[in-house]
């Protein structure tokens, strides 16, 4: 009840007219080598501009490849939230140095 009750008061503290915007990354795990190519980083950040453009989702925020450091993406839109992980294999007992 309580609970209720201070989620009726923040609700009646918030102006209903402005839109919130709620911040998202977009993270591509397990890619493969051709999931690296520059030109299809460009294809896939317009992609997701234009997926969440209107939507309360945003996700232009600044956090991408370049602005991490990447600088073969220097043509894509830096402002685009879009992180490529490589796929990481768990190495084998095999592989591990002994002790």
């Amino acid at each position: 009840m309580s609970a209720d009750l201070s989620y009726r008061k923040l609700k009646s503290n918030f102006n209903t007219s402005s839109v919130r915007k709620i911040n998202l990354v977009v993270a591509q795990l397990r890619s493969r080598s051709v999931d690296f190519e520059p030109e299809v980083v460009a294809e896939r950040v317009k992609m997701i501009k234009g997926m969440f453009d209107g939507t309360r989702f945003d996700v232009c925020g600044g956090l991408s490849m370049k602005k991490l450091g990447f600088d073969m993406y220097s043509f894509v839109d830096p402002i685009v939230n879009y992180v490529i992980f490589a796929e990481i294999k768990p190495r084998s007992k095999l592989d591990q140095t002994p002790k």
